[in-house]
């Protein structure tokens, strides 16, 4: 479950928000999609959710885990889709983690859920 109760942003000492009094809740099992033109805050709002940038008014609370996958990433070796999915299970449980087979299949039923099984065996540099 995903809480956010009036948050607000803005760069630095700027007075100009970004974005102010956004509120939503996402339960178990919704999917959530952040639809915008570009430049209108939706990676900024993202960051926020994340704590990689923080707010300058309002809460996010969490109950789970959170990740985030950026629009463009270079990876050092031609990664399947489903691997990259399965690589996100192991945050957590270290470096050299074995990964379980009930690894593949969680990743089975993510990309089920979110329509892209059809592209687990895709190289991932291949989804522009």
């Amino acid at each position: 479950m995903i809480e956010v109760k009036k948050i607000a942003f803005k760069y630095g000492s700027s007075s100009d928000l970004i974005f102010e009094d956004y509120s939503f809740e996402v339960r178990p099992g919704e999917i959530l999609a952040i639809l915008g033109p570009n430049g209108q805050g939706k990676t900024t709002l993202i960051k926020c959710l994340l704590d990689l940038l923080p707010l300058s008014g309002g809460r996010v609370h969490f109950n789970g885990h959170k990740s985030y996958v950026p629009q463009s990433a270079l990876t050092p070796f031609d990664y399947e889709v489903r691997e990259m999915v399965v690589m996100g299970c192991n945050r957590g449980r270290g470096l050299f983690a074995r990964i379980k087979k009930e690894d593949y299949l969680d990743a089975d039923v993510a990309l089920e859920k979110v329509g892209m099984s059809k592209f687990a065996s895709c190289a991932g540099r291949n989804l522009t």
